[in-house]
Order: structure tokens, then C-alpha cells, then sequence
């Protein structure tokens, strides 16, 4: 790839991203194809856009070059791409209810939602 550049830190291996866009673009994909093998950004911009995948990747990321692009390290793309995960799964399992495939209800005794069919 040549929208990045490796940073050494002992045994440690740091990446400093140099084209954002790309990398974003890219790991939306990545995450987004455990959804489908033939998903479009067109798709995933219903369930994340390109904005907050750079919002993700800006928090998550270990620091920013005097450039100020992100350095990543394999750790935090790992917690990058669950994070875009996370996004991907929750817009879904709340248009599923919206649309009423899934009823949706908040359990205090879990502090959690709960999902149904009916």
C-alpha cells in the first residue's frame, strides 16, 4: 500500500497514514464485507459515512505525525475496524427495528436493549 509510512519503535511496528480518505475508504470495506462480498461504499454510507470513520480513526488512533496524520499501529486498527463494526451492527439492528422486523425493548435488570421477533 503507498497511502501509509512505516514508523519503527523498537519491536513494534507504527504507521503513519498519509492518505486518510483511502485508508478509511478501505477499511470501511474491509469491515463492511463481512456483511457481503460485493457491498458498495454507496451501501455502507446508509449504516456509516466516510466522516465518522475518520472520527473513529482520529480517537483510536496512537497519536498524529508533525504532519498531523494518524499513527496507527496494529492494535489500534484492530480497535478501529471493531469500532466500525460496532457502528455497522447497531445502525442495523435499529433499522430492523424501525421498520418493525425486530422489536426492540430496554431491560433494566441487563442495562442492556433487548431484540425479538414476533
Amino acid at each position: 500500500m503507498d497511502d501509509y509510512e512505516e514508523i519503527n519503535d523498537s519491536n513494534l511496528k507504527f504507521y503513519s497514514i498519509t492518505d486518510l480518505e483511502e485508508y478509511c475508504r478501505h477499511t470501511r470495506l474491509l469491515v463492511g464485507s463481512d456483511f457481503g462480498d460485493n457491498i458498495t461504499d454507496k451501501e455502507l454510507n446508509n449504516y456509516i459515512s466516510m466522516g465518522q470513520v475518520e472520527k473513529i480513526v482520529d480517537e483510536l488512533c496512537e497519536d498524529h505525525d508533525e504532519s498531523g496524520s494518524p499513527i496507527i499501529s496494529e492494535e489500534s486498527h484492530n480497535e478501529i475496524c471493531k469500532a466500525i463494526l460496532t457502528t455497522i451492527e447497531n445502525v442495523g439492528l435499529a433499522k430492523l427495528a424501525a421498520d418493525g422486523t425486530l422489536q426492540v425493548a430496554f431491560d433494566e435488570k441487563l442495562n442492556d436493549f433487548i431484540f425479538w421477533t414476533t
